[in-house]
């Protein structure tokens, strides 16, 4: 059975689909097993989600960054 340690380095590629059935089905195992390394990976896949979320926004109008940067260093 595979290890926590191995499964944190293999996660990506199982989520995107990728490698071998065996590997995938070795890794699933452990996800059945293992409460830590399922909530690894849902929040990797979260991460990943939101990544491409925010890599799809347009970037905020010139000048604009600054003005929202000095607003929340102003509440502190």
């Amino acid at each position: 059975m595979l290890k926590c340690r191995e499964l944190a380095q293999l996660a990506s590629e199982y989520l995107d689909g990728s490698g071998p059935k065996s590997l995938k089905w070795q890794i699933r195992l452990h996800l059945a097993l293992c409460h830590n390394c399922r909530r690894f990976v849902r929040h990797l896949r979260t991460t990943r989600e939101l990544a491409a979320r925010v890599s799809a926004l347009e970037p905020a109008p010139k000048g604009q960054s600054a003005k929202i940067v000095q607003i929340l260093r102003s509440r502190d």
